[in-house]
């Protein structure tokens, strides 16, 4: 039986992601010769808040029990502490003049 997806491919509307084209090299892969050290150490702290998350919360950002509200409000929490914590930096920084 014939899929929609499948006529798409066979007629190269769109490519088939499942198909690996050894010609396209995913830009993330790791590359031995060029490191991004500032990436790496990001995907790192992500990493570790993650784990602690896990271990506070007992839970990931998988979890189901949230209304999409309920993760709107989280963010900006999230974002008014940001606001918070450059407002106390630009402080320093001025006092320090």
């Amino acid at each position: 039986m014939n899929t929609v997806r499948d006529s798409l491919v066979r007629d190269s509307l769109v490519r088939d992601p499942l198909e690996h084209d050894a010609r396209v090299r995913d830009p993330l892969e790791h590359d031995a010769r060029v490191r991004d050290t500032i990436v790496e150490s990001i995907v790192e702290q992500f990493r570790q808040r993650s784990r602690v998350g896990q271990a506070k919360y007992g839970t990931t950002l998988d979890r189901t029990d949230l209304k999409t509200l309920d993760w709107i409000q989280h963010a900006q929490e999230e974002l008014m502490d940001g606001i918070l914590y450059l407002e106390k930096l630009k402080k320093e920084m001025t006092a320090a003049k």
